[in-house]
């Protein structure tokens, strides 16, 4: 559980993620274990060192995507929404040179990492205050309601005082 507490610009695109958006994109990156959390447990036998070192393809990251949808955030009242969302593989991108321009563009096949085990992130956001007020039971005031409206007086047109003016 983690709290983090959004002021100024950062809630201003939190709302915004939950009103306009109605949901964000959380994205991962999968690095290889370090050196020391792949060490056996102690007592166990290390197995000798090898003539290769680890597989280059294991040591480069995969990058993951997951949309989280923040519609509950959305309606009046919500301060709590609580998720299951599965964890789709981005496409690497590979440079290339263009025109004398390097483009980075994404490749076509790549090995799909976090489908087959279904890869999921749990997510519970909790809110202190709604985003989306509640809708109050009675209606707000009008302002005729609070102040009375004055009522203008009108005089009727008199021709004569129009002309005398203009003599």
């Amino acid at each position: 559980m983690a709290i983090c507490e959004k002021s100024g610009f950062e809630l201003i695109e939190f709302e915004e993620a939950v009103n306009q958006d109605l949901g964000v994109w959380l994205k991962f990156m999968k690095v290889p274990a370090p050196e020391n959390l792949m060490d056996p447990p102690p007592g166990a036998k290390k197995a000798a060192p090898k003539g290769k070192g680890p597989n280059p393809d294991d040591l480069k990251p995969v990058f993951g995507k997951a949309w989280v949808s923040l519609d509950d955030l959305a309606q009046p009242g919500a301060t709590e929404t609580v998720q299951r969302v599965f964890i789709e593989t981005i496409a690497p991108a590979v440079k290339e040179n263009q025109e004398g321009q390097d483009v980075f563009i994404d490749q076509e096949e790549f090995e799909q990492v976090f489908e087959p085990q279904r890869t999921y992130v749990y997510l519970r956001v909790s809110l202190t205050q709604p985003v989306t007020p509640t809708v109050p039971e009675k209606p707000e005031p009008q302002p005729k309601e609070i102040v009375p409206v004055k009522q203008l007086v009108r005089w009727p047109f008199s021709k004569l005082s129009t002309d005398d003016f203009c003599k």
